[in-house]
């Protein structure tokens, strides 16, 4: 039965689809602002994490009561 790997993200990767460096992607990984883990010294982030990141980081338009 064949099983699915999923593709992991590098902070590198990561450093780029913000527009940061790969340094400050680190940090956000070290602070636990982007859920990811280091299996073997290298940190690795699902691509979903990396989206739940930026969805919660981007200013969502509020509805205004009358």
């Amino acid at each position: 039965m064949p099983t699915h790997t999923p593709e992991y993200l590098t902070t590198a990767e990561v450093a780029d689809t913000l527009r940061i460096t790969p340094w400050q992607a680190l940090n956000l990984c070290r602070a636990g602002k982007i859920r990811a883990f280091k299996p073997s010294g290298k940190w690795l982030i699902l691509p979903a994490d990396l989206d739940a990141y930026i969805a919660a980081s981007t200013n969502q338009p509020t509805e205004l009561s009358a």
